[in-house]
């Protein structure tokens, strides 16, 4: 039997290679399609965006409070130090408020509810809560918070802006380091400066606005020192 000068055996040959293919393509076409209906029950897509969320670490945020303790009337400008690991910090949102759980409630007190800087005008007596919280897009961080209390208009205010520095000194046993404090009073008041541990320094510079201890190694080991100042009228501040 011939057909268009094919042999039967041939053509039947032909024939069953392209039920075969025909029957594959279906097959591909039918696999998926109920790949898609799979992933739209299971929900996985979802659940992959999760993971994928989940593998971006949250960015964090810190606040710098530039007075903690400020009048009433006053203001005190707060600025947010933010970390980010995987973004850059162009992309991160950092958010104001009053803390609320694990939320940030709208704060009448604030200047801005958004970005790096806002500021507290006190305006009632009181210590209030302040927080911020960084969102890179992809994921919020954990809520900082910070303190500011407000007091009264007439009320005499603690030392501001204290710095210890070095804050931290590695040394050889024989070696000594030079430690320095020193801050700023609001109402003009002389400060004085507490050294801890006493029996390990040595006073080589103290005025109302300053001071300065030498610490020796004598034997080795890690070793803290702390400093209060102090006005006379409030609770010393320590670094």
């Amino acid at each position: 039997f011939m057909f268009g000068g094919m042999r039967w055996r041939d053509l039947r040959a032909c024939l069953v290679d392209t039920a075969e293919t025909t029957a594959l393509i279906f097959l591909i076409l039918m696999g998926a399609e109920i790949f898609n209906a799979f992933l739209a029950l299971s929900q996985m897509p979802q659940e992959l965006g999760q993971v994928v969320g989940e593998l971006n670490a949250p960015p964090t945020c810190s606040i710098h409070v530039g007075l903690p303790v400020v009048r009433t009337g006053e203001q005190s400008v707060l600025v947010a130090n933010v970390r980010d690991e995987d973004s850059p910090l162009e992309a991160v949102v950092v958010r104001w408020g009053l803390p609320e759980g694990d939320s940030l409630v709208e704060a009448p007190q604030l200047s801005a509810s958004e970005g790096l800087r806002t500021i507290f005008s006190a305006h009632a007596p009181g210590l209030y809560a302040v927080a911020c919280q960084a969102d890179d897009g992809l994921a919020r961080g954990p809520i900082a918070k910070a303190l500011v209390e407000v007091v009264a208009p007439n009320s005499n205010l603690p030392p501001t802006n204290v710095v210890l520095t070095p804050l931290v000194a590695r040394l050889a046993v024989g070696e000594s380091a030079l430690i320095s404090a020193s801050g700023e009073d609001p109402d003009g008041d002389l400060l004085t400066f507490k050294w801890r541990p006493s029996d390990r320094l040595e006073a080589v510079l103290d005025t109302p606005e300053a001071s300065q201890v030498r610490f020796e190694a004598t034997e080795p080991g890690l070793f803290r020192v702390r400093v209060s100042v102090s006005d006379g009228e409030n609770r010393a501040v320590s670094r």
